[in-house]
């Protein structure tokens, strides 16, 4: 099917009468529609040192990252890059990693011309046109929201904790052998490292427990055996099998 491109026709007359006529094109082009902090700081207002500061650039309609683009904050005197994080249909996703010399008592600017493509990267539209990189209607010289102090660090703590994995049979119960997950969330700004082999206590009415977590923040339990009381805590055994105590 063919694809036409509308075209407005606009006609107007002055004070002696004279006509004057003029045609337009409606731009298809993608243009910068929000620019917007992800999550807040950890601290009245505040990012500490290992905080991560989000931000996110969002376009009108959808578009294709090739390359790394960076954007840049104002953090008090310096400038620092924010890497690309992630690219959804019509918005990048930008993070920056607090470092212990930032400080910014104002709050975090963003410039007008801070969307960098950094050397070869493009930023294009669904009609392969360059995408608007401009950020002048939402620039702004400082966030009171969004502060910066490097001297502090941030300490991440559990944000949720929830059940990812279902029975095998929809409506009924988990039974031996089946795989029980369950996701520990952190902080959404504050990286989580995990060392080592982390154990998750689960509680249940009498039923199975699980094996040694896997060390990550998604921390997965299998079921091996029954326990008596409601609250148990699955141990590891070097000469036998698991056991709940």
């Amino acid at each position: 099917m063919r694809r036409v491109q509308p075209e407005f026709q606009i006609r107007a007359r002055n004070g002696a009468g004279a006509a004057a006529e003029a045609r337009a094109t409606p731009t298809t082009r993608s243009l910068i529609s929000a620019l917007r902090f992800i999550g807040a700081p950890a601290a009245n207002g505040t990012y500490g040192a290992g905080e991560l500061v989000r931000v996110e650039v969002e376009h009108n309609r959808p578009i294709t990252v090739a390359g790394d683009p960076q954007l840049a904050l104002a953090v008090g005197n310096i400038v620092r890059q924010a890497s690309k994080e992630r690219v959804s249909s019509n918005a990048i996703r930008f993070a920056y990693l607090v470092q212990a010399a930032d400080a910014d008592a104002d709050g975090i600017g963003i410039s007008a011309t801070a969307l960098a493509l950094n050397g070869a990267t493009t930023i294009t539209g669904g009609d392969g046109a360059a995408a608007q990189t401009s950020l002048a209607a939402f620039a702004f010289a400082a966030d009171a929201g969004h502060k910066v102090d490097g001297s502090s660090a941030t300490t991440p703590w559990v944000d949720a904790v929830a059940i990812a994995s279902t029975p095998a049979k929809r409506h009924q119960r988990l039974r031996g052998g089946e795989l029980v997950e369950v996701e520990v969330r952190f902080s959404a700004n504050v990286p989580v490292r995990v060392y080592g082999a982390p154990r998750l206590q689960i509680i249940t009415t009498g039923g199975r427990f699980g094996r040694r977590c896997k060390p990550s923040p998604a921390s997965r339990c299998t079921l091996a055996t029954s326990c008596s009381a409601r609250t148990r805590t699955w141990t590891e055994s070097a000469s036998g099998p698991p056991r709940c105590s």
